[in-house]
């Protein structure tokens, strides 16, 4: 429909410069062309599109550590009152909204069609016409007629002249129709010199051009005064060309005597009323040439056209600031819908990055699967549109759920200005409150990162909600308008670095998050400008700092309270007692302002109940944030150790130093992805080694992951003997270069392409990316559950992502899921490739969905040895396999249902829900002794009672 209006407004501004501005000049052969070109035009310039460039200059950004998806030092708790309100009045108003848009189109396609039967018929009856009137030859005509119009049977076929009694005198292409009643011979021949002009400069090919864009413009008159005029055009071209040739005024006598009324056939008729006009034309003088560049009027048209209606592709070019070297470039449009589906679940993430909004995020438009049926979508609002939503709706339809349009208003381009929309959850007619965005504000802000996120569950349906997302480097904004307590928050820290600087407005508070190591000018200014908006105050009072400029004390007022705060004070480094080898982490105490949007009540306060925790339970070594300055200064660490970490690819790093962990910006540092070492460490009896913690994508671990204490550190000082880990570009794979030293390898060492990413035990692989893991009680990265042997697991403690008893026990770091392992021994990772294709492929086998209720499946140990293993879905086909039990090979198994012998067909097609045993029952044994004769296991399931 927009294309529609812009070709309608480029053909009125186009006719009306000829109609009141060319019309009356005897330019006919140039009016047509115009007119024709004009047509062309019109069609076509809201089909182009042009591209302009936008450079934006970016800082360099620094290597970072390992993300952690967390809200904050905040409790994060969730009321069990459901905020899902059924909302009445949006229901309703969903199910009897009309989509107006649907009419009109309906109604337009109905005049299309009407209008080209029209078409159709009529050039049907002209060929019927053709086919059944009698063609007179050159030898029955007189000699003037034969001879008329030589040059054009010269350059063409020879006219064809059809005699007829029921049509005027017109032509169709080569065709002339001759009425020759009260017609003399000479009055004959000017009728065939004047068809065949029409034919000779292809008249009736105009005709049919906008008899088909009248069929397309049915509704737009000015198509019908362009067909009116190119017929005009037609017979002034046409008499120009007769008045030349033959008596001027015996012609116009002719035109006098065989005058009809206009026909809406597609032929060119020769003597069409009103001729006044066309009389006039015969015995006007010429326009003079001179005004011939009045057509040049039309560029101005042309040009505005363009400008006003063609496509702009805006592509920004993102450079590093000084360098000025590209870094990447991406066009502001709409993207199509990316959809994460897989089934081995290890892709799901939890989108942590979009949140970083870097303008990689223009592209955003992604949906993934997650669990409790449910999925997380993120969507640059440039890429939300109406059909976006569609696309959607087809996919999560099969979680029962929706999104519904409750409002939506467009410009005259098309594009949403408002929209509203709800989430509604289809067995239950649920509904959340609806969201309205502001799409005109929020695509502005998509150019700049911004993204809509919505998340919604088929099993927890009351955890569903939506949110915009945007702000800068300094601060990150959600805003929704779900409760406080209900609002979910993905904003990520990064381990060592300096926490958040995050604003959650909900609809009853807006709540500022700020670390003490993100607490700047420009941080405050932002917050302080938010704030403002809103009608709340956030002033700096007093503050001191330090020779670089940064914070040593501030006073903030909020509201009507006041405090002063310490920066140092709120910073923290942590270690468990009990791993004196381990790295120290940053847990600092946050600041949080509170404003509630209805009371106006203010609050400030320090949120560092998880500190006091820490510091209550004793186990942890609690350090002070004190570095000397002098440390810290990048010209100190001249220590170059040839180590090059490539971004995006390490999930984590250590420096270690005689088997004790450096601390970052204190021993040592990164600067462009290469590790600086404190002089200090330059000695003949330090020994230096690092270890890189990657998924097997990242393509090395070393040293071999194991604990600390039992790896043999190479002599790595700052010989020729250092091992080297180097990466030829951004995104090439790490190797490892040791030129005097070789080390046994290990099936990680390198990474075969195409290697499988799936966690090696079957239920890991429904974690998110960043898992906690413990084994035996100690702490590992999440990358181990890729390499664990299961044949070494002896039991498992299992705590879904964003599942509250996990969260509150071990804190947001578990927002991905938790992974409590005990093994046989210490010996537990995977030791060479063939025992990992063999537990992968075992993996991958139990992935594999099955329509029976009795798995019964052949796999292998991770020694080669195969075995069976008999599964059980207790509730229903297509549930998840509980009851299992392996078993060697060949082994007999008899089934019992509420102790009557079945067949496993029989469980298979069992409706009921049951319990699984393995009976020791002596009274079944007596009662089937034949058939448990030789009989290795007895199943005996009990059907449960809902």
């Amino acid at each position: 429909m927009e294309y529609l209006l812009k070709s309608t407004i480029c053909l009125t501004a186009f006719y009306g410069l000829y109609f009141f501005g060319f019309r009356r000049m005897s330019f006919h052969a140039l009016n047509r062309f115009y007119l024709l070109v004009s047509l062309a035009l019109s069609l076509t310039i809201p089909l182009l599109s042009y591209e302009r460039t936008e450079v934006v200059m970016l800082e360099p950004q620094p290597i970072k550590d390992t993300t952690f998806p967390i809200e904050s030092i905040q409790e994060n708790t969730y009321s069990q009152v459901p905020i899902i309100q059924q909302s009445a009045n949006v229901e309703e108003s969903a199910k009897v909204n009309i989509d107006w848009m649907q009419v009109i189109s309906t109604i337009y396609l109905i005049g299309v069609g009407f209008m080209l039967f029209l078409f159709i018929k009529n050039l049907l009856s002209i060929f019927y016409s053709i086919k059944s009137v009698s063609v007179a030859s050159s030898e029955t005509l007189p000699f003037s007629v034969a001879s008329t119009s030589l040059s054009y049977q010269k350059q063409s076929k020879k006219l064809k002249i059809l005699r007829t009694k029921s049509q005027s005198n017109s032509s169709f292409f080569n065709y002339v129709f001759l009425n020759s009643d009260n017609l003399n011979p000479h009055e004959k021949a000017l009728i065939i010199a004047h068809e065949g002009f029409h034919a000779q400069r292809l008249h009736t090919l105009d005709l049919i051009i906008l008899g088909i864009l009248k069929a397309v413009f049915w509704f737009n008159p000015i198509v019908y005064f362009y067909q009116k005029s190119l017929k005009q055009i037609h017979e002034y071209e046409v008499d120009a060309l007769m008045s030349a040739t033959y008596d001027g005024r015996e012609y116009a006598h002719l035109l006098l005597k065989l005058g009809v009324a206009p026909s809406a056939m597609i032929t060119n008729q020769f003597s069409t009323k009103p001729l006044s006009e066309r009389i006039q034309f015969l015995f006007k003088t010429p326009t003079k040439n001179m005004k011939k560049l009045l057509y040049f009027l039309s560029l101005p048209i042309i040009a505005v056209g363009v400008m006003a209606f063609a496509k702009e592709k805006v592509v920004r070019v993102y450079q590093e600031k000084n360098t000025g070297k590209p870094i990447f470039s991406e066009e502001i449009k709409v993207y199509p819908l990316e959809i994460n589906d897989a089934r081995n679940y290890a892709s799901w993430t939890s989108g942590m990055s979009d949140f970083d909004f870097t303008p990689k995020n223009i592209s955003l438009n992604r949906i993934t699967a997650k669990n409790y049926n449910g999925f997380h979508y993120s969507v640059n609002p440039n890429s939300l549109t109406i059909k976006t939503i569609e696309d959607v709706n087809k996919y999560i339809a099969k979680r029962s759920l929706a999104l519904i349009v409750t409002e939506k208003s467009t410009d005259t381009n098309g594009n949403l200005t408002k929209l509203g929309l709800a989430i509604k959850h289809l067995r239950t007619n649920q509904m959340t409150n609806a969201e309205t965005f502001d799409m005109v504000d929020l695509r502005e802000k998509g150019k700049n990162g911004a993204f809509i996120f919505i998340e919604s569950y088929d099993k927890n349906f009351k955890e569903s909600q939506m949110s915009i997302n945007y702000g800068t480097k300094n601060l990150v904004i959600t805003k929704s308008s779900v409760p406080h307590k209900n609002l979910h928050s993905f904003v990520a820290y990064n381990v060592n670095t300096e926490g958040v600087s995050a604003i959650k407005h909900s609809s009853d508070m807006i709540s500022y998050c700020v670390f003490p190591g993100r607490i700047t000018e420009q941080t405050l200014a932002e917050a302080q400008a938010y704030f403002a908006k809103n009608g709340f105050e956030l002033k700096v009072n007093n503050s001191t700092k330090d020779a670089k400029g940064n914070f040593e004390s501030i006073t903030l007022s909020f509201g009507n309270e006041s405090k002063t705060f310490i920066i140092k004070d709120l910073k923290h480094w942590i270690r468990l007692k009990s791993e004196k080898n381990s790295k120290f982490i940053r847990q600092d105490e946050s600041i949080i302002f509170e404003a509630d949007t209805k009371t106006l009540a203010t609050k400030i306060f320090v949120e560092n109940r998880m500190f006091k925790m820490t510091e209550k339970s004793g186990a942890w070594e609690i350090k002070d944030f004190a570095v000397n300055e002098k440390q810290l200064d990048s010209t100190k660490f001249s220590f170059n150790t040839n180590i090059k970490v490539p971004k995006n690819k390490v999930d984590s790093f250590n420096v270690i130093a005689n088997q004790e962990y450096l601390v970052e910006g204190k021993d040592y540092i990164v600067k462009n992805s290469i590790i600086f070492l404190n002089p200090i460490y330059k000695n003949n009896n330090t020994k230096i080694a690092y270890h890189l913690f990657m998924k097997p994508l990242g393509s090395i671990i070393y040293p071999e992951l194991t604990k600390l204490n039992k790896v043999e550190f190479p002599d790595m000082r700052f010989s020729s003997k250092t091992p080297v880990f180097l990466a030829k570009n951004e995104n090439s794979s790490l190797f490892r270069y040791t030129p005097f030293q070789t080390r046994p390898s290990t099936p990680f060492s390198k990474v075969a392409k195409n290697q499988d990413t799936l966690r090696t035990i079957l239920e890991t692989n429904k974690l998110g990316k960043n898992p906690l893991v413990f084994i035996n009680g100690e702490e590992y990265p999440s990358s181990v559950l890729y390499r664990i042997n299961p044949d070494e697991v002896t039991s498992t403690t299992f705590y879904p992502p964003n599942n509250m008893s996990g969260i509150e026990r071990f804190g947001e770091a578990a927002r991905d899921g938790v992974y409590k392992i005990t093994t046989k021994g210490e010996d537990f990772i995977i030791k060479n490739d063939k025992q990992h294709k063999i537990v992968i492929e075992n993996v991958r086998m139990r992935l594999i969905e099955s329509k029976k209720r009795v798995r019964r499946q052949i796999y292998q140990n991770s020694n080669g040895v195969k075995f069976e293993e008999i599964s059980f879905q207790s509730s229903t086909i297509g549930g998840t396999y509980g009851y299992s039990v392996k078993l060697p090979r060949g082994k007999k198994v008899v089934f019992f249902l509420d102790d009557k012998l079945v067949s496993e067909e029989d469980i298979n097609n069992s409706k009921q829900h049951f319990t699984v045993n393995i009976s020791k029952d002596e009274k079944l044994k007596d009662k089937y002794s034949e058939e448990l004769k030789n009989a290795d296991v007895i199943f005996n399931l009990k059907t449960k009672q809902d």
